[in-house]
């Protein structure tokens, strides 16, 4: 990244990304509007203005079928070349579709943004863009029923059960789809009542059991004694399937987890990317972190493998923003973005042992100007600003070459 001329990086910093115009980053069946049934004309299944703009092919839908086209936008503002459109459909008695078209000069293709529908709503749809390059989908299918009442119906358990199919995308800037994993998701939930009051809801979800390193291993999440007034806490773990024994603990707390009680059966957090990332030739685990990524970048929780003691192990200084590692020089570079001319990097140097820090540095990218800090101990040493010049290379002012 830093040996990039400034023009190229300014050429970058000026062009906004579709994840930038994008309005409504975040979809579920629970943002839909209270009247989008009522403006369905069902005496109409379609008008000459979704048959025009959607290409209906009249001959080919089904009698249950009927479509809204909305005035609703996509981005902020157009952009050359795509037209999108979000329009919603209605079938099969209860299912209701929002779906975004995408229109391009050779090519159109639909992408379900949120769906609920089936006995008792039992299935939805949920979406996110993450970042400027990652989409997912979570497909959900939920049953439910009371499993004990006593008092006069004063107490009573409910449970239920779900199973999620979570796709992972990466998209361009054509907004052209690319599956990089579909990840599977069971879990149950008991929620205790007393004179129709929440005491206590314990979640528990487990992943299909997976090959790793040579193992078998499934992810476990735990919810327990949910309080909406604390917020929640949850544990995040990897067991060995045979033995149970954790070898990732990934415990956190309430004040980082944003979903509320009613959307855990979307949660999408067990995903993981498994990669050499510390170069020892043992495959390490990271964590996507939707809250502290924001739209600054990728931030990774990292677990390092720890073959001696056939562990994972958190590491503070390979967690971070777009992080990499440099075996060469033997350090840790990060980059995370604020806005469309700012840039901020982070190059943590190691000693040998690849575990120690020897130095820190980091540089703010201000339009033509960085600031550079250098740091032992968090202790500054060295600080200075320094206004670039047109193609100079920002490598040269970091001190281990």
């Amino acid at each position: 990244m830093l040996s990039e001329s400034k023009t190229e990086i300014s050429k970058k910093q000026f062009t906004e990304s579709i994840f930038d115009l994008i309005i409504n980053k975040k979809e579920s069946s629970k943002n839909f509007p209270d009247s989008i049934a009522y403006k369905f004309v069902f005496s109409k299944r379609f008008t000459e203005k979704e048959i025009s703009v959607l290409n209906l092919d009249t001959t080919k839908i089904d009698l249950s079928e009927y479509y809204f086209l909305t005035n609703q936008k996509f981005l902020k503002k157009p952009i050359d070349s795509i037209l999108f459109f979000i329009y919603f459909k209605h079938q099969y008695g209860d299912q209701l579709e929002k779906v975004l078209r995408v229109k391009k000069q050779n090519s159109n293709f639909d992408l379900v943004l949120a769906m609920e529908g089936g006995d008792s709503f039992s299935n939805s749809i949920s979406t996110e863009f993450i970042n400027d390059s990652t989409f997912i989908s979570t497909y959900t299918h939920k049953v439910g029923d009371i499993i004990s009442s006593k008092n006069n119906g004063k107490e009573s358990t409910y449970e239920y059960y779900c199973d999620s199919i979570i796709s992972k995308y990466r998209y361009d800037k054509s907004l052209d789809l690319k599956v990089l994993r579909i990840d599977t998701l069971q879990f149950s939930k008991q929620t205790f009542y007393r004179d129709n009051k929440i005491l206590w809801s314990n979640l528990k979800a487990y992943s299909k059991p997976f090959n790793f390193q040579g193992k078998e291993y499934v992810w476990e999440y735990f919810i327990p004694n949910y309080d909406k007034s604390k917020g929640i806490s949850y544990s995040q773990n990897l067991l060995e399937n045979s033995s149970k024994k954790v070898i990732l603990n990934g415990q956190t707390g309430g004040e980082n987890y944003t979903e509320t009680i009613n959307n855990l059966y979307e949660i999408n957090n067990l995903n993981a990317e498994t990669k050499d990332i510390n170069l020892d030739e043992f495959k390490d685990i990271s964590f996507y972190n939707s809250v502290k990524s924001g739209t600054a970048g990728e931030f990774t929780d990292v677990y390092l493998f720890n073959s001696k003691e056939d562990i994972f192990e958190y590491s503070e200084i390979f967690s971070g923003y777009n992080v990499e590692y440099e075996s060469d020089k033997n350090r840790i570079s990060s980059m995370a973005k604020s806005g469309a001319k700012e840039y901020y990097f982070r190059y943590i140097n190691l000693k040998e042992n690849k575990k120690d820090i020897d130095f820190t540095e980091t540089i703010h990218h201000y339009f033509d100007t960085i600031f550079y800090k250098k740091s032992i101990n968090e202790k500054i040493i060295n600080e200075r600003k320094i206004v670039l010049k047109e193609f100079e290379n920002w490598k040269k002012y970091l001190e281990r070459k």
